[in-house]
């Protein structure tokens, strides 16, 4: 057995137990304000988990990722589809000669998108590919980094399950798991031709969530051997990495009392100036949907996530009239997924989140 096999199957062991024993019931999300709206369209391709998506406009392009069968068959994908917020449509895929992947990284800047990095089973990659929707093409750019004085390739510039966010066309990219399992903390900015390294984030992670407000790159949540605490903030006019309020239970402070946020493999979308984290494994037990309030720095507990219990799903936001009376308003969504990875259960449903309205039980 492979380094690489052998880490792949203590992933799954860890997600497995973290994912398919926890639930919610309807007397718990009577208790929280938001509802969960299963959506009646669904991604459109085979069911995954650990797939990336990028948005271009108004339009959420979501591809690659896991599936496995009863047998411990895998199978990784190139496909891509895009969602305009009323349909998905098939869109080019990643080259044949592209190496499909799970657990690889994506953002979009200057109106392309880009994915790279990630797993095919048996190896790390590093390669980043360019999609062009106006050409409607893929072509490759400069490979992920390594980093300064590092010689052993297969341990730095390869990774998977790291985070990106995008600032002023910009993008940062960092964290992730090296072939061995261990996690990273180096990030680097990339502006679509060349990788230049960025200020180290302090906390070595895997498997992170990451959003951008005000002009500042947040990355919360994600592992190191267990789930970590810390949150953290990136001003890129001073390149400094600020670290903000813990997600657990820390002071004596009653802001903190019902923090239990801890998690990774979370999906994370923001909606009017606000942000939902929800779904992963670990001590965030699948379901929970926290809001995040980044003037106060505070976290409130939503109406938990009322699909099947997930980890490595993808979460986006658009905005758009759906055609129900109340005009043009943004749209929060969390689709595809996986409750564990050696064969156990992958999902292609799409969920709706509406964090003002009342809950209803799995309307």
């Amino acid at each position: 057995m492979t380094r690489s096999s052998f880490h792949h199957i203590m992933s799954a062991v860890l997600a497995v137990a973290a994912l398919a024993a926890v639930g919610c019931t309807d007397d718990e999300n009577d208790n929280y304000q938001g509802n969960w709206v299963k959506c009646d369209t669904h991604f459109p391709g085979t069911q995954r988990g650990g797939a990336v998506c990028f948005k271009i406009g108004e339009e959420a392009y979501v591809g690659t990722g896991y599936n496995s069968n009863e047998l411990g068959a895998q199978t990784r994908f190139r496909d891509f589809y895009k969602f305009d917020g009323k349909a998905w449509t098939q869109v080019p895929s990643m080259p044949s000669d592209t190496l499909a992947r799970d657990g690889g990284v994506a953002f979009a800047i200057n109106g392309k998108g880009y994915v790279g990095l990630g797993s095919t089973g048996t190896r790390f990659l590093n390669d980043f590919w360019c999609f062009d929707p106006q050409t409607q093409t893929w072509s490759r750019v400069a490979d992920f980094p390594r980093r300064d004085g590092i010689e052993d390739y297969q341990s730095y510039e390869r990774r998977r399950y790291a985070v990106a966010f995008v600032i002023d066309n910009v993008a940062y990219v960092g964290s992730g798991e090296d072939i061995d399992g261990h996690a990273q903390s180096d990030f680097y900015k990339f502006d679509g031709t060349t990788w230049t390294p960025i200020a180290n984030i302090g906390a070595q992670r895997t498997a992170a969530s990451a959003f951008v407000y005000d002009g500042k790159g947040y990355v919360v949540c994600g592992r190191n051997g267990s789930c970590r605490n810390e949150f953290q903030r990136y001003n890129p006019a001073t390149n400094e990495w600020e670290t903000l309020r813990h997600i657990d239970n820390r002071t004596d402070e009653s802001y903190d009392d019902e923090y239990r946020i801890m998690a990774y493999g979370c999906s994370v979308f923001g909606l009017n100036g606000k942000f939902y984290l929800s779904t992963g494994g670990a001590n965030g037990s699948g379901v929970r949907t926290w809001e995040y309030h980044p003037d106060d720095d505070l976290w409130f507990q939503k109406t938990n996530f009322e699909g099947n219990n997930r980890g490595f799903a993808v979460g986006f936001s658009l905005t758009f009239d759906d055609g129900k009376g109340g005009g043009v308003q943004e749209h929060g969504y969390i689709a595809t997924g996986q409750a564990g990875v050696l064969g156990n259960t992958y999902f292609s449903d799409m969920w709706e989140f509406k964090p003002d309205e009342e809950y209803e039980d799995k309307d």
